[in-house]
């Protein structure tokens, strides 16, 4: 996501939820080989598509789930306990 690239992940422990969705990615069932190259086939048919995509992924990374935001809500949660 931080290359400006749409993403493909397999369902797992529900983490992928927050960073995987219509407008940047697909997400897949595990274990499931023609799932991926469905999905793989639907992502190469559309390059544009994929261009869109891949700046939203950009956009979710830089302005929303990153290293900065998860040590700026770690010290409001601290402060808050002073």
């Amino acid at each position: 996501m931080s290359y400006g690239l749409p993403i493909i992940v397999a369902k797992g422990d529900g983490t992928q939820d927050d960073l995987v969705r219509e407008a940047n990615g697909w997400q897949i069932s595990s274990d499931d080989n023609d799932a991926l190259v469905k999905t793989m086939r639907l992502a190469l048919s559309d390059a544009g598509r994929l261009r869109t995509m891949g700046a939203e992924s950009y956009r979710i990374v830089s302005e929303e789930i990153n290293l900065e935001k998860m040590v700026e809500v770690l010290m409001k949660a601290l402060n808050g306990l002073m």
